[in-house]
């Protein structure tokens, strides 16, 4: 029995069932560096059309986290799609080289370096080796990019950075105004959105009162007779108490009503203003009197006095009442104190009045301090000034209560520090501004109608986010980054000749660096340097210019065909990238828009270095392998927030598993399979094969409109349930007999390893984007069949060749889906034979089908093959009125190598005739296990 067992046609291969994946990485990197595969990349498919998916730089500090990782995976994945599917796809890695993030990490390491050629000396270098490492652990991912790269810190790049911002301020988009810009003290530097970090906080609301200047004129725009003797408070609260000291104005709404009330409290009578809503707000439900009602807009530019009016002289003026929409009538007291030097709100409805930029009153200095100037709060940081402010507020009985309430603040990511809103001169880029008929935000609306937002939701966002945008402040108070080259008089006007010395300036950074700006020493009485610099946003937003325009244009091209970031790169980089585009020349940067959610920890926070909730990849890397790593991205939905857990990699595991010992099942049996010598066409296979066949080209056909469509976890998820339903529940278990008994070059067998080859083929390469490593192995062993010395051959330089349209599609998939209803239904019969113990084997069974005319003449087309599709040994149909089966017991012997029960047993060798047949009538050479 043994020895006939060794004729059964099964093959050695040299294809591990376990996955050496840390080893096999490391090899195909090493292999992919030394083949430098994407020049052989770039000869092969230079011709093609070109599909560019442009690199959002991450900065060049810190190791790699896994939000870096998911976003150069899903990168990755779409790349090697687009060039296996007739695409030229060069993918350049990128890095954003400027930043105050880098600037801590240098002071931290040499302290405060003052000697500003040194200081870019020594960041240069940090900058360089951050970027080798974070390069060496994407590579480590099983990204295939581009051996260059770019940085945004390139003398080039910053060059022709500075040359997009001169055509933008040429344009009339870029303007110099004192505004107030959110700032961190730590930082000494105003921040963009991205870092700012906003957070519910309790906190102490204070309740104070202004007196009015003159009662007579309230008296008579309320109505009231006799105020005279009487104090009359408007009542105003704030969450700052430190911003009272630069109080202007007051601000109300222009239709809702205020209330004079009278309130006795200990003898003694008191009258406020209030929203007339938000009385029971300010006294609690105390009782009071409503003596008169107007609406705000009654209230406009009557004169109050500040409540520190008798303290001293400087605090001795008339301010006026402003209206508008902003106040509220849900919080406080409808009555809101306006510091247009820490508010921007409040700095809006100062602009709406069309005063002047100098009559705001800027009364603390860049460090947080209140100037010299200031009496009472000199020096003092501008948080330890509240207590004096209480206490004068008393003083002066105008202080009334103070509650405690939730309220939003706003912290630097970095520091974790409350910021505020500091007036100082800032460079923005204008969004309304209309300059040729319209404003840089209706530009940008109309091109939105060019831009594919793969995920819809995403348009709809990305308008709101624009629509509420502000002119964006594009300079900083830093040292290290692209300066803004421009020569300013005091009032922060351009020279003349600006776009003259632009031009100068421009070639000689692009020779020399930065540096040779920082070493101008200008001796003008009229004109002084600006020491700003750009934006890092900025600096990445133009990279459209920089590097798909200039620096890479040739490897590169403008548009880009896809940007891929997170989804927080809507209020980022998206826009900073159009934006720029749009006041440069009034083009998109990019075509079609991708984003990810945020990877999420067990407590669904978001993980980040400042939290230090973070895993790095390498981490998972060591433990799982990339492949393992790359096979979770691929099955998550990175439209939403992604939760990580060490847990969810056993089930990715078991993936792994499912996928690699069946490309093992299926390299095994084609090892004798020579494509050009045993390849059997369409239409001259057995049925099940074509039916099998049609079944991988929908499966082919799905994949690719997935791919097309970003949806990857649904790939993985199909290609699984195909590998177990489809074969391993279906084909495989109605193959075996043919591949391992039939003739080895048999019609049937050459059939069944057709199919099995193009399955292999086109799994191997549908998951190549997904899991590199393995189906590079798997392709060496495909390609080279039993021959088990790997080769410098890859997969990664192929086109793939598609299943192409199948004719007589729809008869075959009616025929079989007949069959697997027949099949279903006689299997329920089969299985009482198990259960009763009749039978071991469905082979020691004949089946007796009657079926009618209709399905009889549609059946007896494949009448050949059904004793393979039913896996009996005898099947016998017959044209009936009705459609029903009988199933009887064979009490004959059993073949010892097929298996099949059958009445011409050869006494001797103890198998049937046809293994005989198949066995030794023909001269084979043959392998054995």
């Amino acid at each position: 029995m043994n020895l006939l067992n060794n004729f059964i046609n099964i093959f050695k291969i040299n294809f591990p069932m376990k996955g050496n994946l840390i080893n096999n990485q490391i090899f195909f990197i090493n292999k992919w560096k030394k083949k430098n595969i994407f020049k052989i990349i770039k000869k092969k498919f230079i011709k093609l059309p070109k599909f560019i998916l442009h690199d959002g730089p991450p900065y060049a500090n810190g190791k790699i986290h896994i939000g870096h990782a998911l976003n150069k995976i899903l990168k990755d994945i779409i790349i090697k799609f687009k060039n296996l599917n007739f695409f030229y796809a060069p993918f350049i890695l990128g890095w954003d080289c400027h930043g105050i993030p880098i600037e801590i990490e240098i002071k931290k390491k040499y302290g405060k370096i003052k000697n500003k050629i040194k200081r870019e000396k020594i960041i240069r270098k940090y900058v360089k080796k951050q970027i080798k490492n974070q390069k060496k652990d994407f590579i480590n991912l099983g990204i295939i990019c581009n051996t260059k790269y770019y940085k945004t810190m390139d003398y080039n790049n910053q060059s022709k950075e500075l040359e997009i911002f001169g055509k933008i301020l040429k344009n009339g988009y870029i303007y110099n105004d004192l505004k107030p810009v959110p700032w961190c003290f730590k930082c000494k530097s105003c921040l963009s959105d991205s870092e700012i970090n906003y957070k519910n906080v309790k906190c102490k609301s204070l309740f104070f009162g202004f007196l009015f200047y003159k009662n007579k004129v309230i008296k008579n725009i309320f109505k009231i007779k006799n105020l005279n003797k009487y104090n009359l408070y408007i009542i105003s609260y704030t969450t700052n108490p430190w911003t009272i000291i630069s109080n202007q104005y007051l601000n109300i709404n222009t239709n809702y009503l205020y209330s004079i009330i009278k309130y006795k409290i200990k003898n003694k009578i008191l009258f406020f203003i209030l929203e007339n809503n938000l009385i029971n707000n300010f006294l609690n439900n105390k009782k009071y009197k409503i003596i008169s009602k107007v609406l705000g807009k009654e209230l406009e530019y009557q004169l109050y006095i500040h409540p520190f009016a008798n303290i001293n002289k400087f605090y001795n003026r008339k301010s006026k009442i402003l209206l508008s929409n902003k106040v509220n009538n849900k919080i406080g007291t409808g009555i809101v104190h306006l510091s247009p030097s820490n508010g921007y709100d409040d700095y809006i409805i100062y602009k709406k009045y069309n005063f002047k930029n100098k009559n705001i009153f800027k009364l603390i200095n860049k460090k947080g301090f209140f100037k010299n100037k200031i009496p009472i709060f000199k020096n003092i940081f501008f948080k330890k000034s509240n207590n004096i402010i209480f206490n004068i507020l008393k003083k002066e009985n105008m202080f009334f209560y103070i509650k405690n309430i939730k309220h939003e603040n706003i912290f630097c990511w970095r520091h974790k520090t409350t910021i505020i809103y500091f007036l100082t001169s800032q460079w923005f880029i204008n969004m309304n501004k209309i300059i040729k008929k319209k404003s840089l935000k209706q530009l940008i609306f109309n091109k939105l109608k060019k831009i594919n937002f793969i995920q819809k939701k995403n348009k709809k966002y990305f308008k709101k986010l624009i629509n509420k945008r502000p002119d964006w402040n594009i300079s900083r108070q830093r040292k290290w980054g692209v300066p803004i080259t421009l020569f300013i008089n005091k009032y922060n006007k351009i020279h003349n000749n600006t776009f003259i010395f632009l031009k100068i300036i421009i070639k000689k950074i692009k020779k020399f660096g930065i540096n040779i700006w920082n070493n101008i020493n200008l001796k003008n009485n009229k004109y002084k340097k600006c020491n700003d610099i750009l934006d890092v946003w900025f600096d990445s937003g133009v990279t459209h210019y920089t590097i798909l325009k200039n620096s890479y244009k040739n490897i590169l091209k403008f548009p880009a065909d896809l940007y891929l970031e997170g989804i927080d790169q809507l209020r980022g980089w998206f826009q900073s990238s159009l934006i720029t585009s749009i006041a440069y020349n009034n083009s998109i940067p990019y075509k079609n828009l991708i984003t990810h959610g945020f990877v999420i920890d067990k407590n669904k926070k978001k993980m980040s270095k400042s939290i230090g909730n973070t895993i790095t990849p390498n981490n998972i890397i060591n433990k799982y392998g990339t492949e393992i790593f790359r096979l979770w991205i691929s099955s998550i939905d990175y439209n939403n927030e992604i939760l990580f857990s060490n847990k969810v990699f056993k089930n990715i595991i078991e993936y792994y598993r499912k996928i690699r010992n069946n490309i093992r099942f299926m390299l095994l049996n084609i090892i004798d399979f020579i494509p050009n010598k045993h390849y059997i066409k369409f239409k001259d296979m057995i049925y099940i094969d074509k039916y099998e066949f049609i079944k991988l080209y929908i499966l082919q056909n799905k994949i690719i409109k997935l791919y097309e469509k970003y949806k990857f976890n649904n790939i993985i998820y199909i290609i699984l349930l195909y590998i177990s339903e489809e074969l391993n529940k279906f084909y495989f278990d109605i193959l075996k007999d043919r591949l391992y008994t039939n003739e080895i070059n048999s019609i049937n067998r050459r059939s069944a390893q057709t199919l099995i080859w193009q399955i292999t083929y086109t799994i191997i390469i549908l998951l190549s984007p997904i899991i590199s490593f393995t189906s590079e192995e798997s392709w060496i062993y495909f390609i080279n069949k039993n021959i088990y010395k790997i080769n410098n051959k890859t997969l990664f330089t192929i086109k793939y060749n598609k299943i192409k349209n199948i004719k007589k599609k729809k008869k075959i998939l009616y025929i079989f889906n007949i069959l697997k209803k027949i099949k279903n239904s006689l299997n329920k019969k089969i299985e009482l034979f198990r259960k009763n113990k009749k039978i071991k084997t469905n082979l020691q069974l004949i089946i007796n089908l009657n079926l009618n005319k209709k399905i009889y003449n549609i059946i007896n087309i494949i009448k050949k093959e059904l004793n393979f599709f039913f896996v009996i040994s005898k099947l016998i149909i017959n044209k009936n009125n009705k459609n029903f089966f009988k199933i009887f017991l064979i009490k004959k012997k059993k073949c010892l190598r097929c298996w099949n029960y059958n009445i011409n047993i050869n006494n001797i060798k103890k198998i049937c005739n046809i293994c005989i047949k198949n066995l030794f009538y023909k001269s084979i050479k043959r392998l054995y296990i």
